[in-house]
């Protein structure tokens, strides 16, 4: 600045070339390298202590003097952000701190101190009293006043004191200037770190400047101007460098500038195949980015890229994530980074997470013998109270052989940035084979106006990554609480954006199977039964009363054991979703959604809500028709006679087993369409369940309902025919026959004999209401009455033939009908 202002006034003045080159880290070490002599006058020495300026608010420039090698190792102490740190008492403790370390003469790093500070302007300004020394007639001591409130007292201050001011670069506006020009003001950013490291190699500086411009524009580019700086969470000026830094750090010939007794080798990004190197540095930036903008913005991301993103890494589960974690260190026995940290959205789910809870999740989906159930630690940060009790807390685990890991969940909304880095520094030096997993959550509103103050620094061994959700579904009950994990749907969006060579159907399949039984619990309790009381000694408990779930245990049960009953509708649905590219256009709005901060819940659990709005009408119509009718009695009988087979005998077993298979027919003839028109009030609206006609059940499993279906079938026939003859109406019956969704139903009861008699039984008892003791007699009438000739084995057009038989001859049959009614009266 000062040469460029003279060069504006036309004075040319050589740049000095020393000038290049930033020196601020070799006048850091100088600044602490130096000595004051007992017989200096302190008061009137050049130099000053230090303060250090922290672009980051992660205290990044802590780490920076850490990655340094100072020759003395600093004392670093902090006023802390607990709710109970801020007391007087706890004040008085950090300044006793400080006056020990005064006192030995330590290097002493003050972070988070404003509400002490007052108390050491004197030492602060090197304004000490020199007195000659108790110990030794040649020797001095130096003493300075430190204050507390009104209390003050003259303290021992050794001539090697050092003390360091941590001051964050977005508190500095609020600063005082002479509070200010106390000190020697130094910047440290990472970029200084990596042009040291850089310039003792000058080889590989036109390397260096080739992956900065390459990470620059993919920043700039996709994060800046693609995304409005929302991709990347916790961005900023520094996350680039450090990325980079730690590169380099991690190529060979850096090998030696790292001491391999302090610290764990990890490889800089993890990868199947062979990547380029601005590329590893782009993969390992997209770590930190958001799904929702991701989405939003694939189209500007190479197919590479999206392969990384949605298939590679984990974006949608931190309990996958996890899992995955664990396996790779103690199955597979990996070296993988021991410390991460997690930024996600807010959830129920993370606000009341329990050590036994994630135990138990985690050991529900992690292999055998990879990790103990006890070995998971939990610790809430908002629950705690000071930080001697976080300290507790984490030495305990450090001293613990059983506790392998340690999961701090911070809401970001109650939690601080002070109480964060305290877990960091507590466990810098971290056990090689124990995990440290952080986990920030904040409100869905945070990300609009991007408050996330905490920076992504990959500084330390510390890794960051964005997850969308916990990845476990979380339900609340009065007695306790349920957690079921969420299935992996990483193949299905990778589909939808374009990766077709990975995509498979079975994610979807797993959602829907899971939508299938949500809908059930939902369906069982909004079912409306009305019984009259005729009938209430005849029907099953399953329509009386629904104490304990008791509706939905049942279909549950049924439908488990049965899979096959509603595996169709499943695939059907799936095919269907894909097809019609239905998935691409929700996946879109549910990221616009959260983008705009409308949507706070998990995408998986969006894409579920979003789905059920398709799927409803028809399980729905699936439970109706094993429901209506009080048909619910021969279901249970059938999957009770056909998967309890011991107490069945083998001709008895393969009569169910086609009963069984004309269930399966009726449900797969429930399609309605899965993207219509009808309205979600109309969609979603309860079951009333249909009376029967008569309280006995039927013969053939859910007649009364194929009754309904097939009647209002050839009524449409009818009605919309210009001619009514039965000819005609035979012939175009048996052309809609074809493939229709009845047509399995009519075939299995066509194709036996025992099946077709019992459906002559219903047709006669309940469609044409007559009498059961006149079945055989109508039997006979109505094979009279064919009106086409068929085959006597031919019963799927004799069926046919029953319901033209009863519209055009239905005044005969209602003759015959009470003719014998009243001859049967009689005769008793």
């Amino acid at each position: 600045m000062f040469f460029t202002e003279f060069e504006k006034v036309s004075i040319k003045m050589e740049i000095p070339t020393s000038l290049d080159y930033d020196n601020t880290i070799n006048n850091i070490k100088s600044a602490l390298n130096e000595t004051v002599d007992i017989n200096q006058q302190p008061n009137t020495l050049s130099f000053r202590y230090i303060m250090v300026i922290d672009p980051s608010e992660n205290e990044s420039s802590l780490q920076i003097l850490n990655e340094i090698k100072l020759e003395i190792m600093p004392v670093l102490i902090r006023v802390g952000g607990f709710e109970q740190d801020t007391t007087e008492e706890k004040l008085v403790k950090c300044v006793n701190k400080i006056k020990a370390s005064m006192a030995k003469g330590d290097t002493v790093i003050l972070v988070n101190s404003e509400k002490i500070d007052s108390c050491f302007y004197e030492v602060f300004d090197r304004y000490y009293t020199i007195l000659h020394s108790n110990d030794s007639k040649d020797s001095r001591d130096f003493l300075s006043n430190i204050s507390f409130g009104t209390h003050s007292i003259y303290c021992k201050v050794h001539p090697n004191f050092k003390i360091i001011i941590h001051m964050p670069l977005s508190r500095l506006k609020c600063t005082q200037l002479p509070w200010l020009n106390r000190f020697e003001k130094y910047q440290l950013s990472i970029d200084l770190l990596t042009k040291e490291i850089v310039n003792k190699n000058d080889s590989k500086l036109a390397h260096f400047k080739k992956i900065s411009l390459c990470a620059d524009h993919f920043i700039s580019t996709l994060h800046l101007t693609g995304s409005n700086g929302s991709l990347l969470t916790g961005f900023s000026n520094e996350t680039k460098s450090l990325v980079v830094y730690k590169f380099f750090k991690s190529l060979e010939y850096f090998e030696s500038d790292v001491d391999e007794s302090e610290t764990q080798r990890f490889g800089f990004y993890k990868s199947n195949q062979a990547l380029e190197d601005q590329t590893k540095i782009n993969f390992k930036l997209l770590q930190i980015a958001r799904p929702e903008c991701f989405i939003k913005n694939v189209d500007s991301f190479p197919t590479k890229y999206i392969e990384e993103y949605l298939l590679n890494q984990e974006h949608f589960s931190i309990i996958r994530f996890l899992r995955n974690l664990f396996e790779s260190k103690y199955q597979h026995k990996e070296t993988v980074p021991n410390k991460w940290t997690i930024f996600t959205r807010s959830s129920l789910a993370l606000s009341s997470l329990k050590d036994s809870e994630i135990n138990k999740i985690l050991s529900k989906s992690l292999s055998d013998n990879i990790i103990s159930s006890q070995s998971i630690k939990v610790l809430q940060l908002s629950f705690i109270r000071s930080s001697i009790d976080c300290e507790n807390v984490v030495n305990s685990f450090h001293e613990s052989d059983e506790e392998l890991v340690l999961i701090v969940v911070a809401d970001m909304v109650t939690c601080n940035q002070n109480q964060v880095t305290y877990i960091f520094e507590l466990l810098s030096r971290l056990n090689k084979n124990k995990f440290l997993i952080t986990i920030y959550h904040y409100p869905a509103e945070y990300s609009i106006s991007n408050q996330i103050k905490l920076n992504s620094i990959f500084l330390c061994d510390m890794e960051f990554i964005y997850i969308d959700s916990l990845g476990i579904s979380f339900e609340k009950s009065i007695n306790n609480s349920q957690f079921s994990v969420e299935g992996d749907i990483r193949d299905l969006i990778s589909s939808t954006c374009g990766i077709t060579s990975k995509a498979n159907k079975k994610p979807i399949e797993d959602i829907v199977k899971g939508i299938f039984l949500d809908q059930l619990k939902v369906i069982s309790h909004e079912l409306e039964a009305q019984i009259p009381f005729n009938y209430r000694r005849f029907v099953h408990p399953f329509y009386k009363e629904n104490t304990n779930n008791f509706r939905f245990e049942t279909l549950k049960t049924l439908f488990n054991n049965n899979y096959e009953w509603y595996e169709s509708f499943i695939v059907n649905f799936t095919s269907h979703w894909l097809e019609n590219n239905l998935f691409d256009k929700i996946l879109s709005n549910i990221a616009n959604l959260i983008i705009c901060g409308k949507e706070s819940h998990p995408i998986l659990e969006t894409i579920k809500s979003s789905m059920v709005n398709y799927v409803y009408p028809t399980i729905s119509n699936m439970v109706k028709i094993i429901t209506n009718y009080y048909a619910i009695d021969q279901i249970i009988e059938i999957d009770k006679k056909v998967n309890d087979q011991n107490e069945t005998n083998q001709e008895e077993l393969a009569l169910f087993k086609s009963k069984k298979d004309l269930v399966k027919e009726l449900m797969e003839s429930s399609k309605l369409p899965y993207f219509s028109e009808i309205q979600i009030d109309r969609r979603l609206e309860p079951i009333k369940l249909k009376l029967s006609k008569l309280p006995k059940q039927s013969s053939i499993p859910l007649y009364d309902h194929f009754d309904t279906q097939f009647s209002s079938l050839i009524n449409n026939v009818i009605n919309q025919s210009k001619v009514k003859s039965k000819k005609f109406i035979y012939s175009s019956m048996k052309t809609i026959m074809n493939d229709h969704p009845l047509e399995g139903y009519i075939k299995i009861i066509s194709n036996s004999d025992q099946l077709f008699k019992m459906f002559q039984n219903d047709f006669i008892v309940r469609s044409l209401g007559i009498k059961e003791e006149l079945v055989d007699l109508f039997v006979s009438i109505l094979d009279k009455l064919l009106p086409f000739e068929i085959s006597n084995k031919d019963n799927f057009n004799k069926i046919i033939q029953y319901w033209i038989i009863k519209h055009f001859k239905s005044n005969i049959l209602l003759f015959l009908r009470e003719h014998y009614k009243s001859n049967f009266k009689f005769t008793k």
